[in-house]
């Protein structure tokens, strides 16, 4: 499952990564190879914190456009596994 991601220059902190479905998950670096790696890690760990948290998985909504500056980060898939588990044993509870 992938996130689009947007990067931006900036003059103090190199690469800014934002990712538009997910407005509280942020990286940077001194280059852009180096801040998708940030940003892998950031999505990663904001989401396992979310998924410990008993939260719901917020699900990608907007498309990775390299020409829109919006760049596929993928969500690794021990994650993504652990979600649909963790949906299914709350859909399994009873009232």
């Amino acid at each position: 499952m992938n996130y689009a991601a947007k990067i931006e220059k900036d003059k103090d902190m190199g690469f800014v990564v934002s990712f538009p479905d997910l407005p509280n998950v942020n990286a940077f670096g001194d280059t852009q190879e180096e801040a998708l790696r940030q940003a892998k890690d950031a999505l990663d760990g904001a989401m396992e914190c979310d998924l410990d948290l008993g939260n719901t998985m917020i699900l990608p909504k907007t498309m990775p456009d390299s020409d829109k500056g919006l760049y596929p980060v993928e969500l690794s898939p021990r994650i993504e596994i652990a979600y649909k588990l963790f949906e299914a044993r709350r859909g399994q509870k009873k009232s």
